[in-house]
């Protein structure tokens, strides 16, 4: 099995300023898919800045609606942790969802950070997925050192 050929990779938010506004992902259709992990990627991170990184669901392609998935938690990443850890990234893996449509959600408390993107993997499709979109996706098979 290969991983790039049995998933949908999809960058659905890309960079936003430091700021404290919660942002909203593009939203994902899960027809086909079981599962979806959302990758958040951070890029300055204040001092004991809170970030949580969570779903919402509907059963409508639209903002309106959304409603956020229970069982997320707030993160403390500090700037320190983040220098020490490289730890600049949370991960969200929701498997199964009770409704269609999906988009990830970032709060950002206490302090302001830099959001570099947000990438979502669909996975356990029913049938093999569409290219990756605008992303480009190589695969190599036992490959030999350039």
């Amino acid at each position: 099995m290969n991983l790039s050929k049995n998933t949908k990779v999809t960058q659905v938010l890309g960079y936003y300023a430091a700021g404290q506004t919660t942002r909203d992902s593009a939203i994902i259709d899960m027809q086909g898919f079981e599962g979806v992990m959302f990758i958040a990627l951070f890029d300055t991170l204040i001092e004991n800045g809170t970030l949580k990184l969570s779903a919402d669901q509907n059963d409508v392609n639209s903002g309106t609606g959304m409603k956020e998935l229970s069982g997320s938690t707030p993160h403390t990443i500090s700037a320190a942790e983040a220098a020490a850890t490289g730890q600049t990234g949370l991960v969200l893996d929701v498997y199964k969802p009770q409704k269609r449509y999906l988009r990830a959600s970032i709060d950002i408390g206490v302090s302001n950070a830099v959001i570099g993107a947000v990438v979502a993997i669909q996975y356990s499709g029913k049938v093999v997925p569409p290219a990756h979109g605008a992303m480009n996706a190589d695969m190599l098979v036992s490959p030999d050192e350039a």
